[in-house]
């Protein structure tokens, strides 16, 4: 299982340069293909062996303690790599002396024998529970990609437009964590890689009495303004393992995309960069969460409302639930220690990560030579540029940098910045 055969071909077709193509329109237009298999090692150093450790006080022998040597984790003398099929066929074109451009690709890439923890591989007879690592787990990779370009000159006044875009669809074919058992939503096969695990919410209690005529989870009080859970197998009750599915868009995007403009005229220069995303759902991870387990979403430092006397985001108890404010966007305010209702992975606290954003921006003058040459410079050049300009997005108004990961955890947010300048060459 040490040793992978790795082959991979590609093949590419410059159909312009055949005797019968003839055309005073196209520059280059090229087919080509490719197909390969490629493999990462993901096992860590002998982690096919078995690891012995030393016990202290470990059994009694002649009337008192003793040490002993024991298999602490077996290893997989099968383990191997993980491995990966990858299929693309694309075209490049260009025309009109490059004023047009076109590359596209479509791609497929299948993620096999990924490792995955599983448990109860080894019988009791060995005298406890063993988990074990073994090559199972599956997904496939498919989308597409593409350029587009356009680059011209109008008298003095020259300019370019490109435009980057991709496209992927990301599903796990095979999770060893799945058992015939787990419900159909908790099942990570078939669905995103990415999918994000929660309740799924039908808005906040209003009444006592609606409280009292609906599914709540066992030993967790709850007042009105809570969050309300969808009992999704109908057992009359809300619990981790039969009412927390996968909801949501996965915590990738599916679609990336970024426009390039540039121009340049009688010694002035603009250069502007756009970039955005869509198909990702994000989680307000950071704002109204506790310490523990079975869906709660993290236990950072930000997480819990005024933990230890430190700060929360004035949006949530601005927008929370009241008598007053029954039309909330978020929940009553309540300490965790009371109840940590409200603290779960559900859709109360996923919002759009689509976005769109100027990314950079760049204006210039470049003096000319007439003017500098008296005082000795070869050319002087005066810019003003910025970063981070502007964000359209739904996650601005939570303080939520939309190209930070799929959680929020009270990370930093990009800077905006402006600065201004000259380049000079003597």
């Amino acid at each position: 299982s040490r040793w992978v055969d790795l082959p991979a071909i590609s093949l590419g077709w410059r159909m312009d340069q055949e005797e019968w193509f003839e055309s005073d329109i196209v520059d280059n237009l090229k087919l080509r293909g490719g197909i390969g298999k490629s493999a990462t090692s993901a096992v860590s150093a002998y982690q096919y062996l078995d690891l012995m450790s030393i016990g202290t006080n470990a059994v009694i022998l002649g009337g008192g303690s003793q040490s002993m040597v024991y298999a602490s984790t077996l290893g997989n003398p099968n383990l191997g790599w993980a491995k990966a099929k990858s299929y693309n066929i694309g075209v490049d074109f260009n025309a009109w002396n490059g004023l047009f451009g076109v590359e596209l690709d479509f791609f497929y890439k299948h993620e096999y024998d990924l490792l995955a923890a599983v448990g109860g591989s080894y019988p009791p007879s060995m005298g406890g529970y063993y988990f074990s690592v073994e090559n199972k787990n599956e997904i496939d990779y498919r989308g597409f990609d593409f350029t587009l370009s356009h680059n011209n000159n109008i008298g003095e006044f020259q300019y370019g437009v490109k435009l980057l875009g991709s496209y992927t669809k990301r599903r796990w074919l095979y999770y060893a964590g799945d058992s015939e058992n787990t419900p159909d939503y908790r099942k990570l096969t078939g669905k995103e890689v990415g999918s994000q695990l929660g309740y799924i919410a039908e808005g906040l209690f209003q009444s006592q009495e609606e409280i009292d005529n609906s599914p709540t989870m066992d030993g967790k009080p709850v007042l009105p303004g809570y969050i309300k859970y969808k009992d999704r197998n109908g057992d009359g009750k809300i619990s981790y393992d039969q009412d927390m599915g996968y909801v949501g868009k996965s915590a990738y995007p599916k679609f990336q995309s970024s426009l390039n403009l540039n121009g340049a005229w009688r010694g002035f220069d603009i250069d502007i960069l756009f970039q955005g995303g869509l198909g990702r759902t994000v989680a307000l991870t950071g704002v109204y969460t506790s310490p523990g387990s079975e869906g709660i979403m993290d236990d950072t430092a930000f997480t819990e409302m005024f933990y230890h006397g430190g700060n929360s985001p004035t949006f949530l108890p601005e927008n929370s639930w009241t008598p007053e404010n029954t039309n909330a966007e978020f929940p009553r305010l309540s300490l965790v220690i009371v109840s940590s209702n409200n603290a779960y992975s559900s859709t109360h606290w996923y919002r759009s990560g689509d976005y769109l954003r100027l990314k950079t921006f760049q204006i210039g003058y470049t003096i000319p030579p007439r003017l500098i040459k008296s005082i000795g410079f070869g050319g002087l050049r005066v810019y003003a540029e910025g970063s981070n300009i502007f964000t359209f997005s739904e996650l601005t108004k939570y303080n939520i940098d939309p190209e930070q990961p799929g959680v929020n955890n009270g990370y930093y947010p990009q800077q905006r910045t402006i600065s201004f300048g000259l380049n000079l060459t003597l």
